[in-house]
């Protein structure tokens, strides 16, 4: 997997640009591909470590500065022709390591008022610099392995591309002071808040906390004092990656910098010079930095325990890192093809790319998840032949992406085959063919033929009558606990899990597979009950969603029944109440309290008066919730298969109907009638963040 790593640090003097040199050429000589940048355009330095390996007289046109000079003028700007190549031989070695460098442009005699004159907000606004950043980054992911940026200090724009936009990882380099040490906390929470804002996709930061120049000679119980402080503080960023069996101390002690007087002269790279397996040396500690970069921080545990297993395999690591949070196409690609050269053509590879997919389906990235199936589906069918019942499986996650991007024809062709293979496998009574039919149904619902719709509806509930496995879904445990205690008693019903916001019950109800589940509808925080309905029953569209909320007055949410939730209570309706939705929904009958008022609420839950967003159609609603979670045109249109064009006819129209004429409108008239819980929690669509300088498209 290729990644690009900022090295940053709050103050100079920190040492930064020794300790990124110094694990660019450990990275090297792993026989990594590796790109060095000197972005610190006001201070460049990162030239001086290597110019004993660099031409004796430099070219005056290649640099970062000159680079972004180029792209001002031209969007096309190549990269390419800015770089040099540097050769340099570890002591010991036999072979060069080489690495690529792409300098400041400090040797330039006109540099000073290149840099002066250059205006990130000019740059990114008026020459449309935010795309060209964004294949640039594309294009060091295709040609390197690791790309690493020496960033700027402080809080500028420059360091906001570098450390929001640009970056896979950062590096925060700090030393044992408050103001190095504070800094670099609140600069690392703050762009990971200013990258969930960017008009682009990208996964949360991993964060590697570098303490560098530390010296524990003298002071031994000071060191330890603010070892332990480091430790505590930092917690949060080692959590990310380092196994639980292990503390935060335990790994700041082997990558922490130590202070060598003979290496703080001059610009010293003591990985050539010097031993990298003696921990008196600062080449001990950069070694285990560069062996944490190389390995997608897969070996943290070998580090700290050289008994420690052997990694996981590509196949768990990519399991692991989209449990942990969205990743790039690009990465998952280079991924997923190392997984096939593990696992080979064959049925295990087709289980992976089925997890993949559904992990894409939870993430709203639905292009790529029908990659995933589609490719899973072949390979199901090589293996099996195509009446196999694992080739019925992807059949159907593959018909679900179809339904979801209305691609309805194909769709329901698919969930026929699927039937088909069901039936002949299990015979007509079986839970699966009971799925089937009731997808089916909902496709034939909507092509309007509603004449073919009412027999295989009706058929459906009557397959199995089996044990109703129920999970519940609210932030109160105390809640939770009298649910249980209700359902205990009841026969056939068992509460086979819990969860306290929407993101936990998307993970409990992939693992669990409940048959009901009891949806709190206002989180506190997070993900709303509406939208993990909705995400609930792309993943199991089996599970029937009972929508719960404290009181029956106010506007009766609609949307809910377009995202897919079958009943609807009070959270004081009776305990005999409650255990009859439960049996209701798990038969395929909708259910509503019967403390509200029946016509009405049927009314509304049947598309009649009501909310106005019970006007929107299907696919109008489900790009209204995209809006209101902050997602971009572009964004939208690649998650729907969408062109852009048509994603925002759509939001015109969504306007029209609704009555509104802005973002801030739609978020508002959505708070009033209950499609979202929390305005602050839907803040992304009031504006964006200024310092990733393109995060305005859309």
């Amino acid at each position: 997997m290729s990644r690009i790593v900022t090295f940053y640090s709050y103050k100079g003097g920190v040492g930064r640009t020794l300790a990124l040199a110094n694990i660019g050429i450990l990275l090297a000589r792993k026989g990594k591909r590796v790109l060095l940048m000197d972005w610190d355009l006001e201070a460049p330095g990162l030239d001086r470590y290597f110019r004993p390996y660099q031409p004796k007289i430099p070219d005056q046109t290649q640099g970062v500065a000159q680079l972004l000079r180029q792209a001002a003028d031209d969007s096309n700007a190549d990269w390419r022709s800015h770089v040099q190549k540097i050769s340099v031989r570890p002591q010991g070695d036999q072979e060069d390591c080489k690495l690529s460098f792409i300098p400041s442009g400090v040797a330039a005699p006109d540099y000073a008022e290149l840099v002066r004159s250059f205006s990130w907000g000019t740059f990114l606004g008026d020459f449309g610099g935010g795309p060209t950043l964004e294949r640039w980054r594309f294009e060091w992911k295709e040609a390197f392995d690791l790309v690493l940026i020496d960033s700027r200090t402080g809080i500028t724009d420059s360091g906001g591309i570098c450390t929001i936009l640009l970056p896979d990882f950062l590096v925060l380099v700090f030393t044992a002071n408050e103001q190095s040490y504070e800094g670099t906390l609140a600069i690392a929470a703050s762009a990971q808040v200013e990258r969930r804002k960017l008009a682009v996709q990208r996964p949360p930061l991993t964060l590697l906390p570098l303490l560098s120049r530390f010296d524990r000679r003298d002071e031994l119980a000071e060191s330890e004092k603010w070892l332990g402080r480091f430790a505590a503080g930092l917690a949060p960023m080692y959590a990310d990656w380092l196994p639980k069996q292990y503390s935060p101390l335990q790994i700041l002690e082997i990558t922490k910098v130590p202070y060598v007087t003979r290496f703080s002269f001059g610009e010293p790279l003591p990985v050539l010079t010097h031993s990298i397996t003696d921990p008196e040396l600062p080449g001990f500690y950069l070694e285990n930095c560069a062996r944490l970069l190389a390995s997608d921080f897969s070996e943290a545990a070998r580090i700290v325990d050289p008994t420690a297993p052997e990694p996981h395999a590509v196949s768990d690591q990519i399991r692991s890192l989209l449990q942990r949070a969205p990743i790039d196409d690009q990465d998952l690609d280079r991924m997923l093809r190392a997984a096939g050269d593990e696992l080979g053509d064959g049925i295990e590879l087709g289980a992976l790319l089925g997890e993949v997919g559904s992990m894409l389906i939870e993430q709203s990235r639905l292009s790529a998840a029908e990659q995933c199936f589609r490719r899973a589906l072949a390979l199901n069918e090589e293996a099996f032949g195509p009446d196999h019942p694992d080739v019925a499986r992807h059949l159907n996650n593959l018909a679900q992406i179809l339904q979801e991007t209305n691609r309805l024809a194909e769709a329901e062709h698919l969930v026929r085959r699927a039937l088909a293979i069901n039936q002949r496998s299990f015979g007509p009574d079986h839970p699966n063919v009971a799925r089937d039919l009731n997808t089916l149904a909902a496709l034939l619902r909507d092509t309007n033929r509603s004449v073919e719709t009412k027999p295989r509806g009706d058929q459906a509930p009557a397959i199995g009558s089996g044990t109703i496995n129920v999970l519940i879904v609210d932030p109160h445990a105390l809640f939770r606990a009298g649910l249980r205690m209700i359902l205990k008693e009841q026969d056939r019903i068992e509460v086979v899990g819990e969860a306290n916001s929407g993101e936990d019950a998307l993970l409990q109800a992939k693992r669990l597979v409940p048959n009901v589940c009891l949806m709190e509808l206002n989180m506190p925080a997070g993900m709303g009950g509406i939208e993990a309905t909705r995400r609930l029953r792309r993943v199991l569209p089996d599970c029937r969603v009972i929508a719960m909320i404290t009181l029956a007055e106010g506007s009766f949410p609609g949307q809910l029944r377009e995202a897919g939730a079958m009943g609807y209570l009070t959270k004081g309706c009776p305990a005999d109440e409650l255990v009859e939705a439960i049996r209701a929904v798990a038969a395929g009958r909708p259910y509503v309290d019967s403390s509200i008022a029946q016509a009405r609420m049927l009314a509304d839950w049947q598309g009649g008066p009501g909310s106005p967003f019970a006007e929107l159609s299907s696919r109008e609603l489900q790009v209204a919730m995209m809006i209101l979670s902050g997602r971009h045109t572009q964004d939208i249109s690649e998650s729907l298969s969408l062109s852009p064009k048509t994603v925002s006819t759509y939001r015109q129209r969504i306007y029209e109907r609704l009555g509104v004429q802005t973002d801030v409108d739609l978020t508002r008239l959505a708070f009033r009638h209950g499609l979202i819980s929390d305005l602050c929690n839907y803040s992304g669509t009031l504006g964006q963040n200024p310092a990733s300088g393109y995060s305005k498209r859309g």
